[in-house]
């Protein structure tokens, strides 16, 4: 008697696939699958893996390929990519088993982590050009007609406007996805960065007294802030209003560097608040991810997190949190009562 044979499992797009990822320095140091491809990390290079079931999951080309796609440049020797991605997708291994599910919420994840590299590109961008330009002021090296009380030409960062635009859009996109990744969790339903109604949700479900409802809530003031900044320059209005000015003159013809003020704040330089605000943003996103995966009611095993101490953080993958076990929760609910 003969076993059947599936047919449709030996078309030519279900054999053996062997590839071999070119660029970059050293191996493959770790993965994440997402929704419709995995990436694959070297220290300085990320690639985006494609298979046939990927690229046509309803089967209809016999002979469909595998893709691959390389982002040179970063990896997950990047601190922005070992955070949002590895070390995230450690923590909702924790709880999520659904791969469906887990794949969407490191799909919003890696779109967090896109968003904040573009903002990291622009904030390193801005802070290169405003330091350049200091130190030729320091050395006296803007040209002032003393005769004519004219300095010509005058030091500008280049298209500055348009990279704080591109900064605080990008700002705000990071935080409504990282909402669609409590929305998972929480099977909430809020859809952009309101951060106030997840609070509302949080004290609803466990209560004022709970350690990520008062986070959060602590949280809040900086986020509206970082959002008012891209809505006052998207929409300004009498209330809310963002003045964005370049190098300029002030009292006694000392040169200013480039300052941004938010109505009823007070006015900040630009190259160091866009270091601060990304810096947050990836220190907000990963203890974001981390509470929604500890919090759940749905955690059989209790964990507690532990921090890394920089000096002991892998070069080639610098994640800052971990989970462990917490043994001592573990003896008292397995310990026999009398």
């Amino acid at each position: 008697m003969h076993k059947k044979t599936d047919v449709t499992k030996n078309l030519p797009r279900h054999s053996a696939c062997s590839i071999e990822l070119k660029g970059g320095a050293g191996g493959i140091v770790n993965m994440c699958p997402c929704i419709g491809f995995v990436e694959i990390y070297k220290v300085d290079m990320t690639f985006q893996v494609q298979s046939p079931e990927d690229l046509d999951p309803e089967e209809t080309d016999p002979n469909m390929s595998w893709v691959v796609k390389s982002m040179p440049g970063v990896g997950c020797g990047n601190e922005i990519v070992a955070r949002l991605m590895v070390q995230s997708r450690t923590f909702v291994e924790i709880l999520i088993h659904d791969e469906k599910k887990m794949n969407k919420i490191m799909h919003y994840m890696r779109q967090c982590k896109e968003l904040l590299l573009i903002c990291d590109a622009i904030s390193k961008e801005v802070s290169c050009d405003v330091q350049k330009i200091s130190k030729q002021i320091d050395r006296k090296e803007i040209h002032y007609d003393r005769r004519m009380r004219v300095f010509n030409p005058f030091p500008q960062v280049n298209e500055l406007e348009d990279k704080c635009i591109r900064f605080l859009t990008n700002s705000k996109n990071f935080l409504q996805s990282l909402a669609e990744v409590f929305n998972i969790f929480y099977d909430g339903n809020c859809h952009g960065p309101h951060f106030h109604k997840i609070c509302e949700i949080l004290n609803n479900k466990h209560g004022n007294d709970h350690a990520f409802f008062l986070w959060v809530k602590d949280n809040q003031a900086t986020i509206k802030y970082i959002v008012d900044l891209r809505n006052a320059q998207e929409h300004p209005k009498d209330s809310l209003h963002l003045e964005i000015k370049n190098f300029s003159v002030a009292n006694g013809n000392k040169i200013t560097s480039p300052i941004w003020k938010l109505m009823g704040c007070r006015e900040q330089h630009i190259d160091e608040e866009m270091k601060t605000i990304t810096n947050y943003l990836l220190e907000f996103a990963e203890l974001f991810l981390i509470f929604c995966a500890i919090s759940s009611e749905k955690l059989g095993i209790l964990y507690v997190v532990v921090e890394i101490p920089e000096a002991q953080r892998n070069k080639e993958c610098p994640v800052r949190y971990q989970p462990e076990i917490d043994r001592s929760k573990l003896l008292i609910l397995n310990t026999p009562k009398e």
